[in-house]
Formats: structure tokens, C-alpha cells, sequence
């Protein structure tokens, strides 16, 4: 599965974890394929000193980042796009256009808006992460919230699903 990751769930995943970071690690760990081009790289680059200069916390999973960072692949600009509120972030769809890619995982308003280009759906980390967990029982995600079915909660277990389902 491509994805093209947009700036903020980067710096959500280095800083402060949660779900943003689930996105990564499904990349660091292969189960996902990221791309970016060399304009998005050089944002993420830029956009992750200036949080860090600026953060009280001082404290960035390095090695997450690292480990993300050897795992993307870029691609050549081509496609130009003009369909978002903010000009700034046409450059995510572009991507992901070139790059072949299905989603575009954002948190900005602005992307989330347009919620597809062609074959491009621009969606949230936190349905990205949903959506990947319940189509490949591989992937398990940390602190994945027990479903609702009914009136109680039940948490799915890849485990028991294999033994059931050979």
C-alpha cells in the first residue's frame, strides 16, 4: 500500500507519539510504503529543526525519524495540482499522484477538505490507522481501541482470529 505522508503527522509522530506514530511505524516496519518528493523532504526537514528549537519538551524520537527517513522513497515532481484552500499543500496530492500512492494521511483541515483527488484519498491518521488494521491482521496497532458491538466492547485478537480461521 503507498501513502504519502503530510508534514504534520511527521511532526506529531516525532514529538508526541499517539496514532501519528503508528503511521510511521507501519512504515519503518514495512508494512506500508511512503513516498514523498524532494520539496515535501525538504519541509519535513525545515519544519522538524524549527519544532525543535521552539519546543519546551526538547525531545524528538530521533531514532524514529531516522528510521523513517531511511524507509521513504522519493519521487520526481511532475504532476502539479491546484485544488487545496492553502497552495502550500497542493504539493502532498501532487505527490501521491506521481507516486501512485492511495492515501495522503493529514491532519490539516485545508487536505482534508478536498477528501479525494482521482484515485488519491486524502484521509486522517486515525482512519488510516483503522482502516489498515482491519484489512491486514499482520499489522497489529499498538493501543488499537476495543470495538463496539452491542452494549459491550470487544477487542479483537489476531491471535484467536488465525487459530479460528487456520
Amino acid at each position: 500500500m503507498k501513502i504519502v505522508i503530510d508534514t504534520n503527522v511527521i511532526i506529531s509522530a516525532t514529538f508526541f507519539g499517539g496514532i501519528p506514530r503508528d503511521v510511521i511505524n507501519l512504515v519503518v516496519r514495512e508494512n506500508v510504503e511512503a513516498y514523498t518528493n524532494e520539496e515535501i523532504l525538504t519541509e519535513y526537514n525545515v519544519t522538524i529543526s524549527k519544532v525543535a528549537r521552539k519546543s519546551k519538551k526538547k525531545h524528538i524520537d530521533q531514532e524514529l525519524f531516522d528510521r523513517f527517513m531511511d524507509k521513504i522513497e522519493v519521487v520526481d515532481s511532475v504532476t502539479s495540482v491546484n485544488v487545496c484552500r492553502d497552495p502550500n499543500d497542493n504539493k502532498f496530492i501532487a505527490c501521491a499522484v506521481d507516486a501512485k500512492a492511495i492515501y495522503v494521511v493529514s491532519g490539516d483541515k485545508d487536505l482534508l477538505t478536498v477528501e479525494r483527488y482521482d484515485d488519491v484519498e486524502i484521509i486522517t491518521a486515525k482512519n488510516f490507522t483503522n482502516d489498515t488494521c482491519s484489512v491486514n491482521l499482520d499489522i497489529i496497532c499498538r493501543d488499537k481501541p476495543p470495538r463496539k458491538i452491542g452494549r459491550r466492547a470487544r477487542v479483537f485478537n489476531v491471535d484467536s482470529f488465525r487459530r479460528r480461521n487456520g
